[in-house]
């Protein structure tokens, strides 16, 4: 276990550049290879799985594997389905949930991971870092593939998806007394004890929401950057 991890050191880096890397791969031969999308989507679909994997191995190698912990509700999880799902049968819906509100609460994760890792330690946050990394990666393939695009409406909705999701597990965590998506108090270790300590809980998780919209606002404009001028598509 470690209680230090050096957050931009090399292992984080090497960490943040390799999934990024894997996912120009994938990119990369699902267009030079586009008779054998299929096949590509569901390597994809495997690799996600492994990298996001090896934490329940590690876990059970060293004897606190909790079955319960494959089903928590955060938006990592979340995240992981819709894309494996949008990955087997594209579906513009569910995509939009991964790139409005997942590209931007991974990349929090990936680049702010904390500092407290279960053994292996360092091995573990690498592929702790890593799986958050490629969900991000997996949108934008997906973003490459297919015709999606984003709406003011999409955007909207989900404004009002985020609140309902953070009003359901406050509501869900205060009867079974757990702390999904980390809304009863901060992951130890993370940039957000000291902000929790300073604030208090309601201000907390009413920051959360509010750093949520921000965020869902700021990727929208960059979608319609990138409908705009990579993709060639109109405003929406």
């Amino acid at each position: 276990m470690i209680t230090d991890f050096p957050q931009f050191g090399l292992i984080h880096i090497f960490s943040l550049l390799i999934p990024i890397l894997i996912g120009l791969i994938f990119i990369y031969t699902s267009k030079k290879y586009k008779d054998k999308i299929k096949l590509i989507n569901i390597i994809f679909v495997i690799t996600l799985i492994f990298i996001r994997g090896i934490r329940y191995i590690f876990n059970i190698y060293y004897g606190y594997f909790e079955w319960f912990d494959l089903f928590s509700f955060n938006i990592s999880h979340i995240n992981l389905i819709l894309i494996i799902i949008c990955l087997i049968k594209p579906n513009k819906n569910l995509w939009i949930f991964t790139f409005l509100i997942g590209i931007p609460a991974s990349l929090l994760v990936a680049f702010l991971p904390g500092q407290i890792f279960e053994p292996p330690g360092l091995i573990r946050a690498a592929f702790f870092i890593a799986s958050h990394m490629m969900m991000p990666m997996g949108t934008i393939y997906l973003l490459i593939n297919n015709n999606f695009n984003i709406t003011r409406k999409n955007r909207n909705y989900c404004f009002l998806l985020l609140l309902g999701i953070l009003l359901s597990l406050y509501l869900l965590n205060l009867l079974v007394k757990q702390n999904f998506l980390f809304l009863m108090e901060p992951k130890e270790g993370t940039a957000l004890v000291p902000v929790y300590d300073l604030i208090g809980h309601i201000p907390y998780i009413i920051l959360i929401y509010i750093s949520g919209v921000i965020l869902i606002t700021l990727m929208y404009y960059l979608y319609q950057v990138i409908a705009k001028y990579l993709l060639k598509k109109g405003d929406n």
